[in-house]
């Protein structure tokens, strides 16, 4: 930045003798005659003058005046000429021109020049306010280092020019003015402010113009106020340019320009509104004075409009000042002033600016505002102190404006006030030692007052705002006053909520800094305050009429409640006395009478009364434990009981989206917070807040059922609103079970809290309000149709299904583990019996739906095979119910009555099985955090805590319920394995990847309906992938919108082309958040999307056209057809009943082995030993039927009897064999293995492991003569090898790698312009790691060289007791080292028995290597099995013992 030596000089030169230097009238007036071409001409004048500069020496000299060539150019004619000027400049040069032709003619007019400033200081406003890149501008600057000391050029005139002294007391202020000081005339002192602010005298000040000092005051704000939010500093920006320095704000500079320019500015405005409160004589003598002839009145310049300026030499100094009225120049001023302050706001939010402002008297000149505009508020009462002029009434905007700017002077004023006591300890002092404090009050006060007498005297606009409306949020909008009396209404404008606002918002600041200040003990405190009536009136007003006031002022009101009673408990009392706390009651409980009951429908409870914003709500929590501090405070609180009326907010429409946004941004979480300290501070209010919690909840279930039975009664024929409000209900209820939620996750971290919630039903509402969340009909159908992954994604709201999952999650850790797991288990006993009547009622419905298919023509393309469906109504098994799901999608499916019913019945069927996963899921839940909490407080792991709901799970109600999941499980994977290995199912998904539009694809619809579920909303952008696309918009929760088109970006993430852009179904990352799920889907596509052509198509073949996609960068995806769409959402039971197995694995091998090691072997009824026994039975007789289905035993049998060698050929049932028990040797993974990290704290259910080896024999040669197997089977002898069981795990394991082998041969083979087709088929890729990772997991040599308590306690058993224990036939003895001898040896003899196998060689490279991988972990365990006898010794001589004993 340039020196101050610098500008100075440069000051000098620019300017003479004190003229100013800017603008002179001598230039404006010389050039006022001249005749000026037009901007056109001028133009090509110039491109003929660059043209003919460019020719050097050979056309002549240079042309005439018009800019031509030479002779022989100007003899070609016109049309050369035109295309001889179109290549003399570069196109992009050409505007350039254009514009500096266009500024240079501007400027032999003063108009011209004033409007090019003007022009330029916009645009330097503009670009400060919103060029994203810090670094550009600053280098803009650098290229001008004297522009920012030119701007503050532009202002200083104001500063030199004025005089603002106010009148002495008695003396006509038009007396005291004096005269001007060029002598011209003798004009008031008002007329002199008037004129050197609004644009007055020439002479002096006014050579700048109003507006050209407004915009340089409004360009330095933009260039220190920092746009990043954070506060503490100037911008880089106004920090290199020396931006402060420029203003003269620096210690000791009083003469600075900004501390100057804001006394000045201060001063005028008092001594203005002193001389408007003299009285209206006064008033009328100033407004006839104004009448009067321009050289009597304020002299001011011209408007500076372009229409009035084009004369203006010619036009008489007298008659150009008395152009603008004196109201206008007052509006000006007022205009000037507030635009000056907002620059002072700017300087005083960095903490050198408010120090340097605050030693230069800044404290003390706000204050004199504020007492000033609260004398003046006095003196005229609801009446303006500015007068119209008579005749103008009608010409102008009024005296409601003026009043309105001087509103808002004042709030500014109050607002830097506020940021300076924050900052600056001086400010503080010096504010109370100039009383500021009863200053704000008295001015509150008295702005209350004027609000209820122009509402008790029937004028609705009060002093209303005329080009700025009243301004009523929408929280004020209600029809209904909390004050009893219709008649009595709060009429708020723009300025007076602004000044309110202020005010109140300052009086909280200041109270809670006085707290800590060092002026506290000589200040009055807010509690003191709090006492005198002027502030008592305003909070009861404030609060009693909130619907008038609005939300915001209510919340700064509560606020300020708050911390004064935080501050001085002994406040309490009065504020309870006093009527504040029963008008903050009526505030939130508005004219509700008694509480509704607990379970109360939706028609009996009344509407919330708080306003819907969001800043309200949050204080209103903190005021009721504020107003419990003490215990009589507490007891008037209990009785006022404001927690129904505050909760029901979570279950109104009122308070959500798309109605109002003050429940976003974790709104519940807070709320909940809140109460949770109301609960922990003043336990006697902790009932009345779950009854109240209780109440919303079943208050939202409730609105979920009546949601249900709309949806069942909306029909295709229905009308457009019904549809729209049922569409509306349902993302409602997403809300409240979202925030009611998040309210539940920090109010049942506490024991406490938690007994008397369950106790008082609120767990039966959580599990009763999921399965309402789920859509119901085409809805559901829809959104499981264009669900990228249904078999695994959230069906629900995923942020709802979570947190219900973690409140119920946060009851378990904290209430009896014996109660909550009874009342999981009684919920899916009657689930169970609602599953098997919507399975009943959908085979009933699926029969009729088949039949008329089946007498249809052929072309349906349901491609349903009525041979195998079953013919009766109802059915306890399911297996063939696929057959009754049309293989079409949902858009393409007849809009006929009996396949309405079908899909009706298929929807709540299908809905029960997502119910039936999450109440399984639950249910592991709160077994794992029983066992946690088993851990934490006994060690033996059968103490008195953990009896009983160990006792639980080893009952035969408990059983009952496995076995009904593991049937379930067992016969939904067949269906969903035989449904992905039918004909035709490989050719429905490769034409989901086709392109739009391509000939007989119907799997792309021409409409997505979409709704958005996101809480924090949704995304648009203007491309596919989300890095390299640009943000064009947002959409709301709640929104729902029309998409076109969808694909899959290279992130992997489901995108809809919608008309605005791109929005993601999902968000990105480890979560997979749902952003917006499809409700309905129309009509067939068309080629939408750029795709190749059907040359290229028909030339390539179907198996190309996932490469082309690929180049695209994009994965087409279509509808997946109804049938697959059905399977997927029964294959959600693999995962939920895999988790509960590993659940109770855990519990039978940590906890229930570690109980047997410390108490005796006893298997009685309620010992360990009994509890482990019933459960380890459990897992095992499940598990054995899971490999012995029917279908699957026969086809096990028929290929290993084949032999491995064998080239069998395929087929649909050995293909959905193999993909069924790919899924249960998953799942028998998990149950036996637990990995915590590393093989060394692999923990290993041998219990389970024991058992199902003694059931497929292969533990016999090892384990019952106590030999150890023979070393040929290891070598190569292939009699051996057929020995190897077939039945159980092991002959699945063989199976899968049989099968595997054939499949991988059979590709090979299969050609397709010379290169190998897919390497593997979909049911072996899901099959043969399964098993290949089991066997390295079996092979390991962790289960021999860890520490197995299950192993101990095995070897401590004698015969009798391990054939009881495990319930297995025959006499056996566990030894530890033979039996890891033994399974070694088998699963040593299953790898050699694939890697002798010819066909292995078909086999792709990623299968080879874990092949070889095996065997050396087989031959690593079984030389270390070798190496360990002490293992057996020690089981020996353990089991001996006990036999003796």
């Amino acid at each position: 930045p340039p020196s101050p030596s610098r500008q100075v000089e440069k000051r000098r030169r620019t300017g003479s003798k004190g003229d100013p230097p800017t603008f002179t009238r001598q230039r404006s007036d010389d050039r006022a005659d001249v005749a000026v071409r037009s901007t056109a001409e001028l133009f090509f004048a110039c491109l003929d003058k660059i043209g003919a500069d460019g020719k050097g020496g050979d056309g002549g000299g240079g042309g005439d005046g018009d800019g031509g060539g030479s002779g022989d150019d100007i003899d070609t004619g016109n049309a050369a000429s035109s295309s001889r000027r179109s290549t003399i400049l570069p196109p992009d040069m050409q505007f350039a021109l254009l514009a500096d032709i266009r500024l240079s003619r501007s400027y032999h007019t003063r108009a011209g020049r004033v409007g090019a400033v003007q022009r330029r200081l916009m645009a330097l406003i503009a670009i400060l306010q919103s060029h994203p890149s810090q670094d550009v501008l600053l280098g803009y600057f650098h290229a001008q280092p004297e522009l920012c000391a030119e701007l503050a050029d532009l202002v200083r005139p104001t500063v030199a020019g004025g005089r603002s002294n106010p009148p002495a007391p008695g003396v006509n202020p038009s007396v005291a003015a004096g005269s001007d000081s060029d002598g011209e005339g003798s004009n008031n002192g008002g007329g002199d402010v008037l004129t050197t602010i609004s644009g007055g005298d020439e002479s002096a000040a006014s050579e700048v113009p109003y507006r050209i000092r407004s915009l340089a005051v409004e360009a330095m704000t933009a260039l220190i106020g920092r746009r990043d939010g954070s506060s503490g500093g100037l911008s880089n920006i106004a920090r290199s340019l020396n931006a402060l320095g420029e203003l003269g704000v620096a210690k000791g500079q009083f003469f600075g320009l900004l501390p100057a320019l804001v006394r000045f500015t201060l001063s005028s405005l008092n001594t203005l509104m002193s001389q408007h409160s003299v009285g209206a004589a006064m008033a009328t003598a100033s407004a006839s004075a104004d009448e009067g002839n321009g050289t009597d009145g304020p002299e001011a310049m011209d408007t500076d409009e372009p229409a009035t300026t084009a004369n203006v030499a010619d036009t008489p100094l007298s008659s150009r000042t008395s152009q603008i009225p004196q109201h206008e120049q007052e509006e000006r001023m007022l205009e000037f002033i507030d635009i000056v302050l907002s620059l002072t706001s700017s300087v005083v939010s960095v903490p050198t600016g408010t120090s340097a402002l605050t030693d230069c008297g800044l404290i003390p000149a706000l204050v004199q505002t504020v007492s000033r505009d609260l004398e003046t508020a006095k003196s005229v009462s609801v009446k303006s102190p500015f007068a119209i002029p008579p005749g103008d009434e009608g010409k102008t905007r009024g005296t409601a404006y003026v009043d309105s700017l001087l509103k808002f002077v004042s709030a500014q004023a109050i607002q830097i006030l506020e940021a300076a006591v924050v900052t600056h300890s001086s400010a503080l002092i010096a504010f109370h030692e100039l009383e500021g404090v009863e200053l704000l009050v008295k001015r509150l006060n008295l702005e209350i007052e004027e609000i209820k007498q122009a509402g008790s005297d029937g004028n609705s606009d009060g002093d209303g705002d005329v080009e700025m409306k009243d301004a009523k949020s929408q929280e004020g909008d209600s029809n209904t006053n909390n004050g009893g009396d219709n008649k009595k209404t709060r009429p708020l404008t723009a300025s007076r909520r602004v000044i309110l606002f202020s005010l109140t918002n300052c009086l909280t600041v200041i109270f809670h800094q006085q707290d800590s200040s060092s002026s506290a003990a000589v200040t009055p405190s807010g509690a003191a305050q709090l006492r005198k009536p002027e502030l008592t009136n305003v909070v009861i007003d404030v609060l009693s009429n909130i619907n008038g006031y609005g939300g915001v002022l209510g919340s700064l009101v509560s606020t300020l409640l708050t911390d004064v009673m935080n501050s001085d408990p002994q406040v309490v009392h009065y504020v309870h006395e006093s009527g504040i706390a029963a008008a903050f009651f009526k505030m939130v409980k508005g004219e509700a009478t008694e509480s509704s009951p607990l379970l109360a429908n939706s028609s009996s409870t009344c509407p919330p009364n708080l306003p819907a914003a969001a800043e309200l709500i949050m204080s209103v929590s903190n005021v009721i434990s504020a107003l419990a501090l003490t215990e009589k405070g507490a007891t008037e609180v209990r009785n006022a009981n404001p927690f129904p009326a505050l909760l029901a907010i979570f279950s109104s429409p009122k308070y959500v989206m798309p109605t109002s946004r003050c429940l976003l941004n974790e709104m519940g979480a807070i709320v909940g917070t809140g109460l949770d300290e109301i609960m922990r501070h003043v336990p006697s209010l902790s009932g009345k807040i779950n009854e109240a919690i209780v109440r919303t909840l079943s208050q939202i279930v409730s609105l979920g059922r009546e949601l249900i039975e709309k949806e069942n009664d909306v029909t295709s024929s229905s009308s457009s609103a019904s549809a729209k409000e049922v569409e509306d209900m349902r993302t409602y209820l997403l809300q409240y079970s979202y925030n009611v939620s998040q309210l539940l996750e920090q109010i049942l971290h506490q024991e406490s809290h938690c007994g008397t919630f369950v106790q008082l039903g609120g767990l039966d509402a959580l599990l009763e309000l999921f399965p309402l969340l789920i859509p119901t009909g085409s809805h559901f159908l829809s959104h499981i149709s264009c669900m990228t992954g249904p078999s695994f994604a959230k069906i629900s709201h995923l942020t709802n299904s979570s947190a219900l999952t973690l409140a119920i999650r946060n009851i378990s850790s904290n209430i009896d583990s014996q109660k909550m797991i009874g009342i999981i288990i009684d919920r899916m006993e009657k689930h169970f019996e609602t599953l098997q009547a919507c399975q009943n009622e959908f085979w009933r419905r699926s029969k009729k739906a088949r039949e008329e298919r089946s007498g249809s023509a052929d072309g349906d393309g349901s491609g349903i095979d009525s041979d195998n469906a079953n013919d009766n109504d109802t059915c306890d098994s399911i297996t063939g119910i696929l057959d009754g799901v049309a293989r079409v999608p949902i858009h393409m499916l007849d809009e006929s009555e009996v396949n309405s019913d079908a899909s009706t019945a298929l929807s709540d069927y299908m809905r029960q099985f997502v119910v039936t996963e999450w109440l399984t899921n639950l249910l592991t839940s709160s077994i794992r955090a029983a066992q946690s909490k088993s851990s934490e407080i006994s060690s033996s792991g059968w103490g008195r805590a953990e009896r009983e709901w160990k006792e639980l799970l080893s009952s035969k109600k408990f059983e009952g319920i496995v076995d009904k999941l593991s049937s379930l499980h067992r016969d939904s994977i067949q269906e969903v394995c035989r449904m992905r290995t039918e004909d035709g199912y490989d050719q429905r998904e490769l034409d989901r990847r086709m392109p739009p539009g391509t000939p007989g694809n119907m799997s792309h619809p021409a409409l997505y309906r979409l709704r958005i579920v996101c809480a924090e909303g949704a995304v648009v952008r203007n491309g596919i992938d989300i890095d390299s696309s640009a943000s064009v918009g947002g959409l709301e929760i709640g929104e729902v919108i029309e998409a076109t088109e969808r694909c899959i970006n290279a992130s992997g993430v489901m995108r809809y082309r919608t008309r605005s852009g791109w929005v993601s179904e999902q968000t990105r990352g480890h979560g997979r958040e749902p952003i917006a799920e499809v409700l309905e889907i129309r009509g067939v596509a068309a080629d939408l999307s750029p795709s190749p052509s059907s040359t290229e198509v028909a030339n390539a073949g179907a198996e190309r056209a996932p490469r082309d996609a690929k180049k695209r960068k994009r994965v087409e995806c279509g509808v997946t057809d109804l049938c697959s769409a059905s399977a997927s959402v029964m294959a959600r039971m693999q995962h939920c009943r895999t988790s509960l197995f590993s659940c109770l694995s855990r519990i039978v091998c940590v906890s229930g082995a570690r109980s047997m090691q410390y108490a005796s072997l006893s298997l009685d009824e309620g010992t360990p030993g009994a509890h482990v026994s019933s459960l380890a039975q459990s897992l095992s007789r499940n598990i054995r039927d899971d490999f012995a289905v029917d279908g699957a035993t026969e086809a096990i049998a028929i290929s290993l009897s084949e032999g491995m060698h064998t080239n069998a050929n395929e087929s649909a049932a050995s293909a959905h064999v193999t993909m069924y028990l790919g899924c249960m040797l998953t799942m028998l993974h998990s149950a036996l293995l637990e990995e915590r990290g590393s093989q060394t704290r692999e923990v290993y259910n041998l219990f389970l492991l024991y058992s199902l080896l003694s059931e497929a024999e292969v533990l016999e040669d090892g384990q019952v003569d106590g030999k150890m197997p023979s070393s040929s089977g290891v070598d190569n002898n292939e009699s051996d090898a057929t020995d190897l069981p077939a039945v159980g795990f092991v002959g699945a394991i063989r199976f899968v790698l049989t099968e595997a082998l054939a499949d991988m041969q059979r590709r090979a083979l299969k050609t397709f312009d010379g290169l190998p087709e897919q390497k593997l088929s979909r049911y072996t890729a899901a099959s043969l790691p399964p098993a290949m990772a089991l066997l390295r997991c079996l092979a390991s040599k962790s289960i021999i060289y860890s520490d197995s308590t299950t192993g101990n306690v095995l070897g401590q058993m004698t015969l009798g007791e391990l054939v009881k224990f495990l319930g297995i036939e025959g006499e056996r003895r566990f030894h530890m080292g033979r039996f890891c001898r033994s399974l070694y040896t088998c699963i040593g003899n299953i790898a050699l028995e694939m890697w002798q196998d010819d066909r292995l060689a078909s086999a792709p490279a990623h299968i080879v290597h874990p092949t070889l991988r095996l065997l050396v972990d087989v031959m690593t365990s079984l030389k270390f099995s070798t190496e360990h006898t002490s293992v057996d010794q020690l089981s020996e001589r353990a089991s001996r013992s006990r036999s003796s004993g």
